[in-house]
């Protein structure tokens, strides 16, 4: 499932083609993945496209937002009025190639004469419509937690939570999207590597020093997802279709039988808060 870091960078790539964009046509070829009148849509242009945890907002001058939930194989693929599109490097052709294809469930038409496709292989992605000015009010945006990068997000709060909810392991907790926005399962297994904590730890046995170093990987390996493009360990690609590198910089996700880069010890996979979780044995208490 696409997280913060991937999200974030289908923002920035879209961000560069969108902005001013009228959308002049909408079709919906699977209705589940729609919700809303597409007919508000052809009033206004794209304003400006922010990121609330996993999830994409694309505004509306017309005070419209869409909101888009990628999910576990969700794609948002811009593609300009003369660009041919090419297979090699994406991760499976049959989501990108002839657009639109099977795969294809949202077709938006802009006015340039681009075209922006939602692809996703397994449906459980989805295009939202929401007024802009109540968008605290919608249901999922009102529960998630504070941005790993927000002040609402430091050691005292997650300290709380941690105590509070101390039979817990502590990669459960940071999964949790009510607790911070947009950590998934593997920025959470690198996170918790780099400040060498294991994943099935009770969270209220994270000790305070511990706790400092957490706050600061969990920054520390979202930045580097952003500045890497994302981890393209299936379907993610970014908004022009192409994979992300972050794969190449992980240290213990989907590394299990390797040794680790930094002890040599063999990478171990077991499964914690019912998720596939990947660790060191060596480097993590």
């Amino acid at each position: 499932m696409p997280e913060l870091p991937e999200v974030e960078t289908v923002r920035l790539g879209l961000e560069r083609v969108l902005l001013g964009e009228k959308i002049k046509r909408v079709e919906v070829l699977l209705k589940h993945c729609f919700h809303g009148r597409a007919s508000v849509l052809k009033k206004g242009e794209v304003e400006s496209l922010t990121r609330r945890g996993k999830l994409l907002q694309i505004h509306m001058t017309s005070g419209w937002s869409i909101l888009v939930h990628l999910r576990m194989t969700g794609q948002l693929i811009y593609v300009s009025s003369t660009e041919e599109r090419e297979g090699g490097g994406h991760p499976d052709d049959s989501l990108i190639n002839n657009l639109p294809n099977k795969h294809t469930r949202v077709v938006l038409s802009l006015s340039s004469g681009a075209t922006l496709y939602f692809n996703d292989q397994r449906t459980f992605g989805s295009l939202k419509l929401w007024k802009t000015d109540a968008l605290d009010e919608e249901p999922f945006l009102a529960k998630l937690g504070p941005e790993p990068w927000a002040k609402a997000f430091h050691k005292n709060y997650l300290g709380d939570i941690l105590a509070r909810r101390k039979r817990s392991t502590i990669k459960g907790v940071l999964l949790d999207q009510e607790v911070v926005a947009g950590l998934g399962n593997i920025y959470v297994d690198e996170a918790l590597f780099l400040a060498g904590v294991r994943p099935s730890r009770k969270a209220g046995d994270v000790k305070k020093r511990e706790l400092s170093k957490l706050m600061k990987t969990i920054v520390e390996v979202l930045e580097r997802g952003i500045e890497y493009g994302g981890v393209s360990a299936r379907d993610y690609v970014n908004a022009e279709g192409l994979k992300g590198k972050m794969q190449e910089q992980l240290y213990v996700y989907r590394r299990e039988g390797q040794l680790c880069k930094q002890c040599e010890s063999l990478i171990e996979k077991t499964k914690v808060a019912g998720r596939g979780t990947h660790y060191c044995p060596g480097c993590q208490k």
